[in-house]
């Protein structure tokens, strides 16, 4: 497996729920409509939310 830098890595909304420690079900309820929460990454056509890493870890120290 190939070690990403984190500035590079993309979280799933289980990764992101995880830094938070928060569940799954309340990040996607809740959290990702914060007001300037970072925007999802369109990865594919129909393919679940994910989110730059570096730019959630930014937003929760802001």
């Amino acid at each position: 497996m190939i070690d990403v830098p984190f500035e590079f890595r993309i979280w799933d909304a289980a990764e992101c729920a995880a830094y938070f420690g928060q569940s799954k079900e309340y990040f996607l309820r809740r959290t990702r409509h914060v007001e300037n929460f970072p925007a999802p990454v369109k990865m594919s056509e129909g393919g679940q939310p994910r989110w730059r890493a570096l730019a959630v870890a930014q937003w929760a120290v802001k």
